[in-house]
């Protein structure tokens, strides 16, 4: 691994944390398509049907408008739920990446080391500031202080 820190909350590699902020948004081309056509579909399907009302009528317009506007915020909407689902899928990735951690000197492997090479595990600090933008200072909570200094 190497000495490169991630910022706080990445822990993904960066392919895979591009590709879920790709999936999780509607490009403005396809969104602003989608639109313009559900706001010229009450004029068209009248075109066809009743050729001898102009395209640009008032009601077409009022029609289209109305439709334009409700297409527009239920894909907004869409778009916001699409991005939650995808920092929740992040989210979720970085869960399953479950870390190895021995439960007598609390050394960790990461996930993507087998666990039979003495040298994947690691000292729990070096790992976490590999991984996060955080820094360690030592502290004794009260339980441990009594324990151990039980003087003070």
């Amino acid at each position: 691994m190497s000495d490169e820190r991630q910022p706080a909350g990445k822990s993904l590699p960066r392919r895979a944390a591009s590709a879920s902020r790709r999936r999780g948004r509607i490009p403005l081309v396809l969104g602003g398509a989608f639109v313009f056509v559900m706001a010229n579909i009450s004029a068209v399907v009248d075109a066809f049907h009743h050729p001898e009302i102009p395209y640009l009528d008032p009601e077409h317009l009022i029609v289209g408008g109305i439709t334009g506007f409700i297409s527009a915020a239920l894909l907004a909407g869409l778009d916001y739920h699409l991005g939650t689902l995808a920092r929740a899928e992040e989210r979720i990735e970085r869960l399953e990446a479950l870390t190895a951690i021995c439960m007598y000197c609390k050394k960790v492997r990461p996930a993507s080391v087998p666990s039979e090479r003495l040298e994947s595990w690691q000292p729990i600090e070096s790992f976490v500031l590999r991984r996060f933008d955080v820094r360690f200072s030592h502290g004794m909570c009260p339980a441990c202080q009594k324990r151990h200094h039980p003087e003070t």
